[in-house]
């Protein structure tokens, strides 16, 4: 790494589900890198989380390439950070966020969430355009991005219909909206802000990962790749 990074803190997490410029996928990998990261929040052990992309896609019930390919995306974005750890095989990996949507707070909702959120959504939308003119990113694809966050922002202004669903989503994907504490923390424990309306609007197809599909379909097919994976470690296979 460049510069010393420190791990951030659980108010940060609220930021990355609320944003709109995210896929599903993209924040289920963010998120588990930050937790997996051994480090204390708001310090640096160094070594952060090294699990492999293999590793990780058993751990999710992925594949190893979308895992990469994940990776890449949030590189690309500057959401996440790769280095070599000193004397080690695997690589070292560090969940970022802009310094301008680091919440003040642990929890964030409510106007500042929403303030936050569209911070990190203008800035994934000009890392973007800046890649499309590199020639680095599909511009076709940003576009659907745009398409997908302007549709989530239409249904959520609309008003969220029950939230029985989302309920069982945040189950499906193992959280219970509880802040953690210390060694009792579980690693896949979700803020509420995934069960809001819209958050993950799509996401990519979990085993090739190289077409891309309208976005009520990739996000169906989303849900359904988490709750299998949800129902694999329950059944610890």
């Amino acid at each position: 790494m460049s510069e010393r990074r420190e791990k951030l803190r659980f108010g940060a997490t609220f930021v990355v589900w609320a944003a709109r410029m995210l896929t599903l996928g993209e924040k289920v990998v963010w998120y588990h890198h930050w937790a997996l990261d051994r480090s204390r929040p708001g310090q640096s052990n160094g070594d952060h989380c090294y699990m492999s992309a293999a590793s990780m896609a058993e751990r999710l019930g992925l594949s190893p390439y979308t895992v990469e390919e994940y990776r890449s995306h949030l590189v690309h974005m500057g959401l996440m950070e790769s280095f070599r750890r000193q004397g080690a095989t695997n690589r070292g990996w560090v969940a970022l966020l802009p310094d301008r949507c680091h919440p003040r707070t642990e929890e964030v909702a409510g106007p500042e969430g929403v303030r936050l959120a569209g911070a990190l959504d203008e800035h994934i939308g000009a890392r973007l355009d800046w890649l499309v003119q590199q020639g680095k990113w599909p511009a076709k694809e940003v576009s659907e991005r745009r398409t997908a966050a302007s549709r989530s922002h239409i249904r959520r202004r609309a008003g969220a219909p029950s939230d029985s669903g989302h309920v069982a989503r945040a189950a499906a994907l193992g959280g219970r909206g509880e802040h953690p504490t210390s060694a009792s923390v579980r690693e896949t424990q979700l803020p509420p802000a995934v069960r809001e309306d819209g958050v993950g609007a799509r996401a990519l197809e979990a085993e090739d990962g190289a077409h891309r599909r309208s976005a009520e379909e990739a996000e169906r097919r989303g849900w359904a790749m988490i709750r299998e994976a949800a129902r694999r470690r329950a059944a610890g296979t």
